[in-house]
């Protein structure tokens, strides 16, 4: 059904009728503005992750590594490297 036949039809309707379709216009109008919004939204939220983050690492040389932690199964082959380089000096 055509836009044109619809509107042709909007007299013939009861007044309850009417309002019903009135009721879900709204309903319809409602979800896409809420749509929108929610992707305005993430947009703007992107752009500004994007201008908060910078880049991790300068843009020329090398960046600074930084190990806060050592896994318990790591530990013992770091020290036995270590007696390694005593045993060699």
């Amino acid at each position: 059904m055509s836009a044109v036949e619809i509107l042709a039809e909007l007299p013939k309707l009861t007044g309850d009728e009417r309002a019903a379709i009135r009721r879900r216009l709204r309903e319809l109008d409602e979800r896409d503005e809420t749509q929108f919004l929610r992707e305005s939204a993430d947009a703007m939220f992107r752009d500004m992750d994007k201008q908060e983050a910078g880049s991790p690492l300068p843009p020329t040389g090398r960046g600074c590594t930084l190990i806060k932690s050592v896994s318990a199964k790591q530990r013992p082959r770091r020290l036995a490297s270590g007696r390694e380089q005593d045993e060699r000096a």
